[in-house]
């Protein structure tokens, strides 16, 4: 039988004295624990640029409050990370709602419950919107928070933004190896091994008007210890929203897929990837995108020789 665990993410969410608007009221740590016995905690504390940060992510003001600390715990079995469950506090009509997450690795709404809710309009609008938020990623809830009208709709929809954004920037770096491995799996199959290496960052100087963000590199091997190929994290802010995305490259040094950080080809990726699939550097320099660019420069940044140990 299969042996859960949870290992506690701890950015726990917490405010000065004085301002206890969005403290938690009741933190989950009984039902985690009594659930997940073998349970460990972490701490870690949003800091001001890391504050201005999650600002400029999200389409709303965010109050100064909601920003301290927040409790993340990460849900595993068999040493494998199954998704994450963060319990936010949000202010509503008659005092503090919690309202408890469950993302996947790629930060997609995995569910949502209230854990202590004492407004029933709030009830209501959860009930009519769950369907929807199930599977929906930041790109896809900022449209729903535009578009919607009810104020309690809006309120989960804000909610639902601030947990994905808070943990993409406060956490992301520790969920990325964990985000490669399932990556690794979905574009070169099951069984594959990888080990972090380094890439070459100089040579991706994008002469398009797009941003860069690199967060890592691997090369991949398979179960038999064969050369694979890699996977690349690098992100890309052109004119309009960022783009998080895996660059995953063959062992020939040929474009092999491009997805989002969810781990999913979405209809740009498809797209893109049309333009770029099976080319090396030599085609891809010739390619009229930004993305070709970058690939060819990625691509060029690689290691040059093996990096697995025999």
């Amino acid at each position: 039988m299969t042996r859960c665990f949870a290992m506690l993410l701890v950015l726990l969410l917490s405010t000065p004295a004085m301002g206890q608007a969005y403290c938690a009221m009741r933190d989950p740590v009984t039902g985690i624990f009594a659930t997940f016995p073998e349970a460990e905690r972490y701490t870690r504390t949003i800091r001001p640029q890391l504050r201005r940060v999650i600002g400029e992510r999200l389409p709303f003001t965010l109050h100064f409050n909601e920003l301290g600390r927040h409790t993340m715990y990460l849900a595993m079995a068999d040493e494998q990370p199954m998704g994450l469950l963060h319990v936010r506090s949000e202010r509503g009509r008659y005092g503090l709602i919690e309202v408890g997450w469950g993302l996947d690795l790629g930060m997609h709404v995995h569910d949502v419950y209230l854990q202590r809710c004492r407004d029933d309009k709030i009830k209501a609008a959860l009930a009519a919107i769950k369907t929807r938020l199930k599977g929906a990623s930041l790109n896809e809830l900022i449209p729903m928070w535009e578009k919607a009208t009810d104020s309690a709709e809006k309120l989960l929809l804000e909610s639902a933004i601030k947990t994905i954004v808070v943990t993409k920037e406060a956490w992301g770096d520790a969920l990325l190896p964990w985000q490669a491995a399932a990556v690794a799996e979905a574009t070169f199959g099951p069984g594959a091994v990888l080990e972090q290496v380094a890439l070459d960052t100089s040579t991706v100087e994008a002469s398009f008007p797009v941003q860069l963000k690199f967060a890592a590199a691997w090369q991949v091997q398979d179960a038999a210890g064969e050369d694979s190929g890699w996977l690349v994290r690098m992100d890309m802010t052109p004119v309009t929203h960022p783009l998080d995305l895996w660059w995953v490259v063959d062992e020939q040094r040929r474009m092999k897929a491009l997805v989002r950080s969810s781990g999913k080809a979405d209809e740009w990726c498809v797209m893109m990837f049309d333009l770029l699939g099976g080319k090396g550097t030599d085609e891809l320099k010739d390619c009229a995108t930004a993305v070709g660019v970058v690939a060819a420069q990625i691509i060029e940044g690689l290691p040059t020789e093996q990096t697995h140990t025999p």
